[in-house]
């Protein structure tokens, strides 16, 4: 007589269920040349504040940089020019508001999306870049948006005797070099700043990437790996 074996179910080995990261790619090395700018945004936007702040809160920091600057000058413009509270809103716009977007635009293609992109390996190269630029769009845009701007309106004024930007450029130019001139101590100083900024806003933005965000999208964990 045959013994009857035992039909119960045998014993499997019980299945690991593990919730992913929704931007997490296992399949890709840690070491990867590319990322995609959609997945590294992503990945920023659901990291931790003290994990991605310098990509956070670092197109804020260039355009009040920007803006402050430009406000400054803006103001020094109007008080040299009699100006007053005269088309006050306008000049904002002209000398405010573009070179706060413009600047903006600038550091986030040329700076920040290479770094996310890793177009550029040299973190010392990147940050001369962002000096460079950041420099140009944060002192030399509204200097010479300037007289581009406060002249014309001034020369509206009834019994203005002020050159015309578009007839007498040469004496402008003279003219907004007189106004300039009081403003170079401080103008120094604020290039300074500006490059600093720029310089040290690219070295937390290079690092954090590669130690915080790369390994984030690569293993799961904000932690990098020797």
């Amino acid at each position: 007589m045959n013994s009857i074996s035992d039909s119960g179910p045998k014993n499997e080995p019980q299945k690991k269920y593990v919730i992913e990261r929704p931007y997490r790619i296992p399949e890709q090395k840690a070491n990867m040349s590319h990322m995609d700018l959609t997945t590294a945004t992503n990945v920023i936007s659901q990291l931790p504040h003290d994990k991605a702040w310098p990509f956070r809160i670092g197109i804020p920091l260039i355009a009040s940089s920007i803006g402050a600057t430009a406000i400054y000058i803006n103001n020094h413009f109007r008080k040299s020019l009699l100006l007053m509270h005269y088309m006050r809103l306008s000049s904002y716009i002209g000398m405010v508001i573009i070179p706060c977007c413009t600047g903006s635009i600038v550091f986030m293609t040329m700076i920040s999306s290479d770094i996310l992109q890793q177009h550029t390996k040299c973190s010392i190269c990147l940050q001369t870049k962002a000096a460079v630029f950041q420099g140009m769009m944060g002192v030399m845009y509204p200097l010479i948006l300037a007289p581009l701007v406060s002249f014309p309106t001034a020369g509206a004024l009834p019994g203005s005797n002020l050159p015309s930007l578009t007839k007498r450029p040469k004496e402008v130019l003279s003219y907004s070099m007189e106004i300039i001139k009081p403003m170079w101590p401080k103008l120094r100083v604020i290039t300074l700043c500006h490059i600093v900024l720029a310089m040290g806003l690219t070295h937390f933005q290079f690092d954090y990437f590669h130690t915080k965000i790369l390994p984030y999208v690569t293993t799961g964990s904000t932690e990098k790996k020797d």
